[in-house]
């Protein structure tokens, strides 16, 4: 069976939820309820997603989810974490491919 390395799981963990959230799904910030250190973002559901910007990680407002952008993409799209690790490396792999 295949396994992904830590390596390749701390690349991914690395991507930006707030550049994920803002150009993947195209979430409004909540501008009245964010602040530097934490990012507010309005959820389809209508929940708030806030992120601790300085370990880039996330909680749900109704304490649903919390965690990496793994577990982020695990919440938001219902995936199990090897297709929400997929998911995430193909941003990843746009993301560079952008840059060059």
């Amino acid at each position: 069976m295949k396994r992904f390395t830590d390596e390749f799981l701390e690349k991914i963990k690395q991507i930006n939820i707030q550049d994920l959230l803002a150009n993947v799904y195209k979430l409004p910030e909540d501008k009245e309820k964010t602040c530097k250190a934490y990012p507010v973002f309005n959820s389809n559901s209508g929940e708030k997603i806030i992120i601790n910007a300085g370990k880039n990680t996330f909680f749900i407002s109704s304490g649903e989810a919390r965690g990496n952008i793994i577990n982020l993409v695990m919440y938001l799209d219902n995936l199990d974490f090897v297709n929400a690790v997929k998911k995430n490396s193909k941003y990843l792999q746009h993301r560079n491919k952008q840059c060059k």
